[in-house]
């Protein structure tokens, strides 16, 4: 008895609250976006909606709305000036539901990414592709490169348009600078503008890229007939045009990666450090996103010796009267060292090659029968005073 009492009342409806309670919901917004100007037309999905009194933004009521059916409400956003960013869109029922759903996201001209950065004043103006968000209603003259005015603008979405450049010499000149995009909203005419990034985007050329001069840290210019030697470490500087965003040095063979803060910001000089390389003279080029600069002969470049020469160990000993022999020859000091600088027995060597600042190779002469001193000066280091090396070395 007491299972079907049970049954029966299982089988008794539930009494139904407010439809719109139990069922309404928003599913979507289309578009979930629009500018802060308001004015977007959105269409709310869901169900049971077709007792909408309200419909609001966030804190603000739509500027209008209109229920098609159980399953959509058609409003039009307001303005949400001057803020941006995401607000909860609510509908209200007529039994005092308000059902909340997806969030409308307002904004502004915002540039996330350009496909080119950099033209040449006088030369053909590109189409550069400005992705972002906020670009309806964008016009040419709300697009700055380096804070000149865009010629044209084809705004293909809300998030992609593309621009073309006023590359015209009366108007614009070389130099670096940002590429703006502004927007002017509501009867206050706010003004709101972004810029790419927090650093200079833009690039007006004058042409290729060109280095004119190389001078080392005290200022003075150098090339490849300077005595003065650029050591590994030391810190250069290239002086030329159009050197706007530097990412490498090359030295002969040897690319140097270019750190942030060495270009000059407009784009007269940048400095570098020498790398590691071997003794002698080298080219220099510069190379940049927009090309690299023609070969400039540079310095000799190599490893400045930290100290006088000094030689620790001479190997073989014994040398031929005759035709002199090979001599390795250990110790420091010995970078910049030529054939004038060594003397064995007295005798300028015939032949030097400087291996790295601590070995050398020595090609010596012929020579008189008995002991023999090697002496190393280094002229082009500086120290001109030879040391002398009186150990197990003799002409036989």
């Amino acid at each position: 008895m007491a299972l079907v009492l049970l049954v029966d009342l299982l089988a008794i409806p539930l009494a139904a609250g407010p439809a719109g309670a139990q069922d309404a919901r928003i599913v979507n917004l289309a578009p979930n976006r629009g500018t802060v100007e308001g004015g977007t037309v959105v269409s709310i999905g869901g169900r049971s909606l077709a007792t909408a009194v309200g419909v609001r933004f966030g804190d603000l009521d739509a500027v209008s709305f209109v229920v098609i059916d159980d399953r959509q409400v058609i409003a039009e956003a307001p303005p949400q000036l001057p803020a941006a960013g995401g607000v909860p869109v609510t509908v209200e029922l007529a039994d005092g539901t308000v059902v909340t759903g997806p969030w409308f996201n307002y904004v502004v001209p915002l540039i996330t990414g350009l496909g080119v950065r950099h033209a040449v004043v006088g030369g053909d103006a590109p189409s550069v592709s400005v992705r972002g968000q906020g670009f309806t209603g964008v016009t040419a003259e709300d697009v700055m490169f380096a804070g000149v005015p865009a010629v044209s603008a084809h705004v293909f979405s809300d998030t992609v348009m593309y621009v073309v450049p006023d590359v015209d010499p009366a108007t614009a000149t070389p130099g670096a600078g940002d590429v703006t995009v502004r927007a002017t909203y509501g009867p206050d005419q706010h003004v709101w503008s972004d810029t790419a990034t927090d650093r200079d985007d833009w690039y007006y050329l004058g042409g290729e890229p060109t280095v004119t001069a190389i001078r080392n840290a005290a200022g003075d210019e150098v090339d490849d007939d300077a005595d003065a030697l650029a050591g590994v470490g030391e810190t250069l500087t290239l002086e030329g045009t159009d050197l706007y965003d530097v990412r490498i040095v090359s030295f002969g063979p040897y690319r140097v990666a270019v750190v942030g803060g060495s270009v000059a910001p407009d784009g007269t000089s940048v400095r570098v450090t020498v790398p590691s390389v071997p003794v002698g003279p080298m080219t220099v080029v510069v190379e940049t996103p927009f090309g690299a600069s023609s070969r400039v002969s540079g310095p000799r470049f190599g490893f400045l010796p930290d100290a006088e020469p000094s030689v620790r160990a001479v190997v073989p000993g014994v040398l031929d009267v005759d035709t002199g022999g090979l001599l390795l020859v250990e110790g420091r000091g010995f970078t910049g060292a030529t054939a004038t600088d060594v003397l064995v027995a007295g005798v300028a060597a015939e032949r030097v090659t400087v291996v790295s600042d601590h070995r050398m190779i020595v090609q010596a002469g012929a020579g008189v029968a008995g002991p023999a001193t090697l002496e190393v000066a280094n002229a082009r280091a500086g120290f001109a005073a030879p040391v002398r090396w009186s150990g197990l070395l003799r002409y036989e």
